[in-house]
């Protein structure tokens, strides 16, 4: 359970994208292209999302790990539109995993943009909020995002704080590594062997319109003996 109040969950996340903001300003070189080009995949690292949209009336089709399946669609320039599931079975009428949700980008500049996306789980009856800044130089760009979870049921707050990084080595090749540090025991498909802080680092090969990411997760912290998790995900832009 998180012990945090309301307050102190968003100063500490506020306070976190601020520094990471800085940071990545300070660390990042002139960007040479603007955000206008969206290749397959650039809605998110692997599991974190970026600030990124693909152009308008574009379609995105996403697999994580054979069973996380996820659609997404462009309604306008800066409007994603997306729905998820483990698998499309239901189970008292409903479909474990499923969430749809909507992002909005409301910044872009040709090195900075920044997002706010909100979803909901009618499974797991937790609505997710979360703010995510986005910055490109030549062949590297940041992110860092605040992740707020609220369960319905219980009426308790979470929180993830993520940040990470994609290297383009070439237009094929690249590197994704993101960390993750939330407040609570990290539950689910991917996360169930993870407590708190989890790491993850994944190759990237993309022809614009399909990318691969593979690579692993481990946890950062917790007992010595969890193992690292393999990462998969196929990415699809039409």
């Amino acid at each position: 359970m998180c012990k945090d109040n309301g307050r102190g969950t968003i100063r500490k996340i506020t306070i976190a994208l601020l520094v990471t903001l800085a940071v990545c300003i300070c660390g990042s070189l002139p960007a040479k292209q603007t955000a206008e080009r969206f290749w397959a995949g650039d809605q998110s690292l692997f599991f974190m999302p970026t600030a990124y949209t693909m152009p308008k009336g574009s379609h995105a089709f996403t697999v994580y790990e054979v069973a996380y399946w996820q659609y997404t669609y462009a309604l306008t320039n800066s409007t994603h539109l997306s729905a998820s599931t483990f698998m499309p079975l239901a189970i008292n009428g409903l479909v474990p995993g499923f969430a749809a949700g909507i992002k909005q980008n409301y910044l872009k500049t040709e090195m900075v943009q920044a997002a706010a996306a909100i979803g909901y789980s009618p499974y797991f009856e937790k609505v997710i909020l979360s703010n995510i800044v986005s910055i490109e130089s030549d062949r590297i760009s940041f992110h860092a995002a605040g992740i707020l979870l609220t369960d319905i049921s219980e009426l308790s707050r979470y929180h993830i704080i993520m940040s990470g990084a994609h290297i383009h080595f070439s237009e094929t090749f690249g590197l994704i590594g993101e960390l993750f540090a939330p407040n609570w025991d990290l539950g689910g498909y991917i996360f169930e062997r993870y407590e708190q802080n989890a790491v993850s680092v994944c190759v990237t090969i993309s022809n614009g319109t399909a990318r691969v990411d593979a690579g692993a997760m481990t946890p950062l912290q917790g007992k010595k003996d969890k193992p690292v998790t393999p990462l998969l995900k196929v990415s699809l832009m039409f």
